[in-house]
């Protein structure tokens, strides 16, 4: 639950309760609204595997949130108009907000059918990286998984981020 939305996965399902009204009234409703939707949702489900890959040192608390195409990807952070990351129906991936050493960020892992097609999009995305230029950014590819971080707010914590991310994937 956030200011104005309410989201989770029940089953196959992942689920957007969105209200315009940031008022506690108003996220009550959507608490609500949000419990009938997922008691009408019959079958139970376990949390997608990927959510399991992200290092939890420094992760914030309820912070991962899943998605799988380009859409669900730009309702979390915006990446870029086109679909870099060549996310579809087969890509499984999650966003979750990091503080280490003082700094914040959104760190981010998806996988991928094959790792032919994990690196493909670490090549589109690293290409569309060099052109935009983007805030801090770093990415990172290992069999078939495209990973990395996105605005750093201070670029000298950068080496403690990749230590912590690194020991994990390793």
């Amino acid at each position: 639950l956030t200011d104005t939305n309410l989201d989770f996965w029940k089953g196959r399902y992942f689920c957007k309760v969105y209200s315009f009204d940031m008022s506690e009234k108003y996220q009550k409703d959507v608490v609500n609204f949000g419990g009938r939707l997922a008691l009408n949702i019959k079958e139970a489900g376990a949390e997608p595997s990927v959510i399991g890959k992200l290092p939890q040192n420094g992760l914030m608390p309820k912070t991962a949130r899943f998605f799988s195409r380009k859409l669900g990807l730009d309702s979390i952070h915006y990446v870029s108009k086109e679909n870099v990351l060549n996310l579809d129906s087969e890509t499984k991936g999650v966003v979750a907000e990091y503080q280490v050493d003082g700094a914040t960020f959104q760190l981010f892992v998806i996988e991928y059918p094959s790792s032919d097609a994990a690196s493909a999009a670490f090549e589109k995305y690293s290409s569309h990286l060099e052109k935009e230029g983007d805030k801090l950014t770093f990415i990172g590819l290992k069999d078939r998984s495209l990973w990395g971080f996105w605005d750093v707010e201070k670029p000298e914590t950068t080496k403690s981020i990749l230590q912590n991310v690194l020991s994990f994937l390793r």
